[in-house]
């Protein structure tokens, strides 16, 4: 990987919306103690925020001695580039151009220029590069929200994910594919909310995120033409379709924002999300976590992580069996007899009747060796 922490940017921005929207719905006035996670973090910082909140959060870096890795822009949200898209957007939506899907409370006109606004912010980030970095990432400041009572263990996984971006390839998470055909008719598109990219969390290399946002500024002109303001989620999206040459994308949902794009996969929380998804029945969220966490397996020595292993395939063999994909499930039940048959020092700690339950699903079995037999 290309990334040292010293060698990247974090830029992140907080605006008070509560105060400039009377009945603001989403993650609102916790926002501020949620940023105080990200403030937290031992990384070259770069934060746009509001006059008042810049205050707030210089004061918080310089309590935690981080000041040497901080980077404060203020500006009130009224003079952001994109301000002034507003009375486009709210005269769409008066005649009836809100894109279906959207939150009335939460998809106002201000949260979509700000969150057109985030590459605004990277933009000026690379620019002024106070910490003369060549890898630039994103964050959103209330990111924490998505992991409450994790939040410890989330810096520990953001930080080391923020060291593995790559120079030339966007890392990303996607919950489903666009694809060209999805965004040829573009008034079709936006019609509806499509934030199939997620997009409080991405990074790569600073030439990477500068075509990145010239792309979406571009894609962005492309959405007001076709009459249907979106949310940057959606608008990436498009970008995405037209350009995967240019992403690494990992497959999952908010909550996997980071923790799907670290080499250094926890995997006993991995398998114990995977029953989670069990008990809820959400099949393909099993199929899309064993996907993405068996590369992160195969690139470790054989010899490692031999009982994650046997949890690992169990749950992947029940949940694609389940999600229909049978072909997965078979891969599953296959690495699962490989992996038994393989480590003789298991055999008396295993539960055999468990796994050759599950392994009768595709006429397989694993046979207890009977260690009493007399050598002949």
């Amino acid at each position: 990987m290309d990334a040292k922490p010293n060698n990247v940017t974090l830029v992140t921005f907080y605006f008070d919306l509560i105060s400039r929207e009377e009945n603001r719905g989403g993650v609102g006035k916790k926002y501020t103690t949620l940023g105080n996670n990200i403030l937290d973090l031992d990384v070259n910082l770069f934060i746009i925020a509001d006059p008042i909140i810049a205050v707030d959060a210089w004061k918080k870096r310089k309590n935690r001695n981080l000041l040497d890795k901080t980077f404060i822009l203020p500006i009130q949200l009224e003079n952001l580039p994109y301000y002034c898209h507003r009375p486009d957007i709210e005269k769409a939506f008066a005649a009836g151009r809100r894109p279906i899907g959207l939150s009335i409370k939460k998809d106002t006109p201000l949260y979509f220029l700000l969150g057109w606004s985030k590459f605004w912010a990277l933009e000026q980030a690379i620019e002024l590069n106070p910490f003369q970095s060549n890898i630039f990432a994103w964050a959103d400041y209330g990111l924490f929200h998505l992991w409450p009572g994790q939040e410890e263990k989330m810096k520990k996984i953001l930080l080391d994910n923020l060291s593995q971006l790559d120079l030339n390839k966007i890392k990303v998470t996607t919950m489903n594919e666009t694809t060209k055909g999805e965004i040829k008719n573009r008034a079709l598109y936006y019609s509806k909310r499509r934030c199939k990219m997620v997009s409080g969390y991405f990074g790569a290399g600073k030439d990477t995120i500068n075509w990145f946002c010239k792309a979406f500024d571009q894609e962005l002109k492309i959405c007001l033409k076709s009459g249907y303001p979106n949310l940057e989620e959606s608008i990436m999206s498009a970008v995405y379709a037209n350009n995967k040459d240019k992403f690494i994308s990992y497959r999952g949902d908010y909550v996997d924002l980071i923790s799907c794009h670290s080499e250094n996969i926890d995997l006993n929380w991995t398998i114990n999300e995977m029953r989670k998804f069990r008990e809820a029945k959400m099949w393909d969220k099993i199929v899309e976590t064993y996907h993405r966490t068996i590369k992160y397996i195969d690139s470790n020595p054989p010899d490692m992580f031999i009982r994650e292993k046997l949890s690992l395939y169990n749950e992947a063999l029940i949940g694609s069996w389940n999600a229909g994909r049978k072909d997965v499930s078979l891969e599953a039940a296959n690495r699962l007899v490989k992996t038994i048959n393989s480590n003789p020092h298991i055999h008396d700690s295993i539960s055999w009747d468990h796994y050759n339950m599950n392994l009768g699903f595709h006429g397989l079995k694993v046979t207890k060796p009977d260690n009493n037999k007399s050598e002949i």
